[in-house]
């Protein structure tokens, strides 16, 4: 099944599903979307999850927020988190919440900058 291959499989559901209620979440919902995307943009079964997500109305699914998926717009992850850098991100722990202030700090180093492509 494609999910067995997913690079979220495993991750902290908070990344792909920020809590819905503001004063639960640690950091604007887009910045959970920002490190959501990181790891999308290399997922190799993006397009897959893209797909399995097209109808939710909640979190990231193959890189798109519900806003980009009821609008039709998708834009791309500006920085991405090599593959080797994953584990820096937070496996699922029920019940804790994700610093995502502090998450972001740690993977500053580690993100590069999408490169354009000059047509």
């Amino acid at each position: 099944m494609w999910m067995d291959k997913a690079l979220c499989r495993g991750l902290h559901t908070d990344l792909f599903f920020p809590p819905s209620l503001k004063e639960e979440r640690t950091a604007p919902e887009s910045q959970y979307y920002e490190i959501a995307k990181m790891v999308c943009e290399q997922c190799p079964v993006q397009h897959d999850c893209d797909l399995a997500g097209s109808e939710e109305e909640f979190g990231v699914w193959g890189g798109t927020t519900p806003k980009e998926r009821r609008t039709g717009t998708y834009k791309r992850a500006t920085l991405l988190l090599p593959k080797e850098h994953l584990s820096m991100l937070p496996r699922h722990e029920p019940n804790t919440r994700v610093d995502i202030p502090a998450l972001r700090m740690s993977l500053k180093g580690h993100t590069k900058r999408r490169s354009r492509k000059k047509s």
